[in-house]
């Protein structure tokens, strides 16, 4: 999950997609591990993770978990996909739910994980799709 992490981290930094270059960017989601690289560039982050050894390592980063059934919308989504095509797709779809009209949301898996496919998978949701890959990994947003 490393090179998921490293690569969603590269594409962010490609984007110019921080607070620091975007001010409109207040309201951040992430679903997946924590890294210190995300508590780095969004401070103020939100998390959702059903794993509670997830959900510890964000809470002592300073980060509040997001409430899904009455979150705000979203600014920017990070996703680190699964392993679990089924899981990937429900997660795309609670992300989708919860991100605000022209907000962006990120999706990397490892190329052995579904990376490859996964810009054919997020297109099926009828959204729009660009990627990049690194890190033997590949960002779908």
């Amino acid at each position: 999950m490393e090179n998921v992490a490293a690569a969603l981290h590269y594409a962010i930094s490609y984007l110019n997609f921080t607070k620091e270059h975007d001010s409109s960017l207040t309201k951040v989601l992430t679903f997946g591990p924590h890294h210190a690289e995300f508590t780095k560039l969004f401070a103020q982050a939100n998390f959702a993770t059903p794993f509670a050894g997830q959900s510890n390592a964000w809470t002592q980063a300073g980060h509040q978990p997001a409430l899904l059934d009455n979150a705000p919308r979203f600014d920017l989504i990070l996703l680190q996909s699964p392993q679990q095509k089924e899981e990937t797709d429900h997660l795309v779809a609670t992300a989708l739910r919860h991100i605000r009209k022209g907000g962006m949301l990120m999706i990397a898996a490892e190329n052995q994980s579904g990376g490859k496919s996964l810009a054919r998978r997020i297109s099926a949701f009828g959204c729009p799709v660009a990627n990049l890959s690194k890190h033997k990994a590949r960002v779908v947003w």
